[in-house]
């Protein structure tokens, strides 16, 4: 007895092996996929937080430029708010005494001005003569150490019968 055993190769297909690399395919396939999506989801999601940036810088651009302009406005009021405090706190009574003290009838006192601005007071007076002037000048400066009144103009007038002198006297406090 003689046995006689072939060994035939068989060409069997590996279903298996072939399954499992078209399974993997089909994942790798599916993660490409899902990779360009999310990637074209990422790139868009970019572009509107760039574009919220930016929106957000010009929002803040016009809100400083608001405050700002509230800033100017606000600068504008306290300078108002300091000029009139400033002209509330000037000395009336201390000038208009020492010129009511000062004037004997001499010297006629035509105006008085005070600019707020320059802190000045301007008074514009007419008197026979200029030593009259002088001496009303004087008066003024008796009590006064720290304001010197001073004689700024004098002019002649001559249409008038007899002449008269006018002259604009200053204070700088």
């Amino acid at each position: 007895m003689n046995l006689k055993l072939e060994f035939v190769h068989q060409n069997r297909k590996p279903w298996i092996s072939l399954g499992l690399l078209f399974i993997v395919t089909l994942w790798t396939v599916s993660l490409v996929v899902s990779w360009v999506s999310l990637h074209s989801h990422i790139s868009d999601r970019q572009k509107q937080v760039a574009e919220l940036e930016e929106l957000s810088k010009n929002k803040y651009r016009s809100l400083e430029q608001t405050s700002i302009k509230n800033d100017t406005h606000l600068d504008v009021r306290v300078a108002n708010s300091r000029k009139i405090l400033k002209s509330l706190n000037y000395p009336w009574n201390q000038v208009l005494s020492t010129i009511e003290q000062t004037n004997g009838g001499d010297v006629a006192i035509l105006s008085l001005d005070h600019t707020q601005n320059s802190n000045q007071t301007q008074l514009t007076v007419e008197a026979s003569d200029l030593l009259l002037i002088l001496k009303f000048v004087e008066k003024l400066n008796i009590d006064n150490e720290e304001n010197k009144w001073y004689i700024s103009t004098y002019q002649i007038q001559t249409q008038s019968n007899p002449p008269t002198i006018k002259s604009t006297i200053l204070n700088r406090l």
